[in-house]
């Protein structure tokens, strides 16, 4: 399609694609598949994982335990067929999305106007990814203002679709 890695077009590209993404899971989690959700997310990072280990020919042991810790809690849940638990698990990983977002298009530029800033925002140097540096400057404005801009337009239906979902 023509886009590259860091261009405006591709990061918001990218933001939209998980936002709907977060969108469909969560209204995954009002039927019963909800309890399936975190096994799928979990068993398609450990893919990722995998073809990313044999691309580079480096084995990623820190992420490897945690994928495997994880899929192992989400196995003994369900033999133990603990529903309650499983969809606050899925929960959990449905909201990671909107916290990525978070970070990628807000936490991260707000982290770069001062080191004492930065250093309070903890969890921007606990992700990789940075969506709004490419909006810096676009029509005069800065990127943190591009980015709470198109978080509150993202966070918008996952808000609703959180509020309106119900639980048995």
């Amino acid at each position: 399609m023509g886009i590259t890695t860091g261009s405006v077009l591709s990061s918001l590209l990218t933001a939209v694609i998980l936002a709907a993404i977060c969108i469909v899971l969560l209204l995954l989690t009002k039927t019963r598949a909800a309890e399936y959700i975190p096994c799928g997310a979990f068993c398609f990072t450990g893919i990722v994982l995998f073809i990313r280990t044999i691309m580079s020919r480096t084995f990623f042991v820190k992420e490897a335990v945690i994928v495997c810790i994880s899929l192992v809690a989400i196995a003994i849940l369900h033999a133990a067929t603990l529903r309650k638990a499983l969809l606050w698990v899925s929960d959990f990983t449905v909201l990671s999305i909107p916290v990525f977002l978070l970070v990628a298009l807000v936490t991260k530029p707000l982290g770069a106007l001062g080191k004492t800033i930065g250093k309070i925002l903890y969890i921007n140097s606990r992700q990789g990814g940075e969506l709004a540096h490419n909006f810096a400057g676009l029509f005069g404005l800065p990127a943190l203002l591009w980015g709470a801009f198109i978080f509150i337009l993202l966070a918008l239906p996952i808000i609703y679709n959180c509020i309106s979902k119900r639980r048995t």
